[in-house]
């Protein structure tokens, strides 16, 4: 049985040194994000692919591709493979491809032109964005390019719906809450969190995260992650006082200066 948690920073997170999580009566848990860096998002976004593979291979490469470049749904399933840079590590962003009522709506025109963009690949994702590539190879050969034409296809070559995403997602949260973590609950929208949540810790300013994810404003990406930028300016700040108190030990023993041994008062 999980127990309540709290939040206590005077024990470093193991990726970014903010603090660990601690269960009400203080013993250290790693099944919770730091708030920070969303440490253990990794390992939980791992454990989400595997068993999402273990039920239909191919999909755990999905999952991988959503939580490390931060693509909405909808973008992912529409990168026509042409649009992919493995090289440059990239991918071009100018479609999408969305479901209402049972019908699929494919636009080339994005509703904004912030949502038109060049999103990068980390490396932890490109062995998933590779094996999805070779996996069409074979299709869109036979097929002259007409089927297995994206990044992301369906059994038959076309689109993978949203509805087959889903069905298997469910079996593979199911699977993951027989490990002794717990379940991993995240869904599509919540794997694109995991990539700005690192992307933040990793130092990115909030003009950077808004291109990676598509935000036609700054502001708006503060404003869904604007506890994420306080929390990496308060960093920033203990760093900056940490250096300051380094310099005036530094020029306290600097022979002239105020402090130092021939200083003249």
């Amino acid at each position: 049985m999980t127990t309540a948690t709290t939040w206590r920073t005077d024990d470093p997170c193991p990726a970014c040194g903010t603090g660990l999580y601690v269960t009400g009566d203080g013993a250290p848990v790693v099944r919770q994000d730091c708030p920070l860096c969303g440490w253990s998002a990794i390992p939980q976004v791992l454990r989400l692919a595997a068993a999402l593979d273990r039920f239909k291979p191919g999909l755990g490469d999905v999952a991988m591709v959503l939580a490390f470049t931060g693509l909405r749904w909808e973008e992912a399933v529409a990168v026509p493979i042409g649009k992919v840079n493995l090289d440059g590590q990239c991918i071009t962003i100018d479609r999408t491809a969305s479901e209402s009522g049972g019908r699929r709506d494919v636009r080339e025109d994005m509703k904004t032109r912030a949502a038109a963009r060049t999103v990068m690949i980390p490396d932890i994702a490109m062995p998933a964005v590779r094996r999805l590539a070779v996996r069409g190879a074979a299709g869109r050969e036979q097929s002259e390019g007409r089927m297995y034409s994206r990044l992301i296809n369906g059994d038959r070559g076309g689109y993978l719906g949203y509805a087959t995403w889903r069905k298997y997602l469910k079996f593979a949260q199911g699977y993951t809450a027989a490990h002794p973590d717990g379940i991993v609950s995240y869904t599509a929208h919540e794997l694109r969190h995991v990539c700005a949540s690192l992307l933040i810790a990793s130092g990115a300013t909030d003009m950077q995260v808004a291109h990676q994810m598509g935000h036609s404003k700054v502001g708006t990406t503060k404003n869904i992650y604007g506890h994420l930028f306080a929390q990496d300016r308060a960093s920033v700040l203990i760093a900056m006082n940490q250096a300051v108190s380094r310099l005036y030990a530094y020029e306290s023993q600097q022979p002239g200066l105020d402090g130092g041994e021939n200083a003249t008062g």
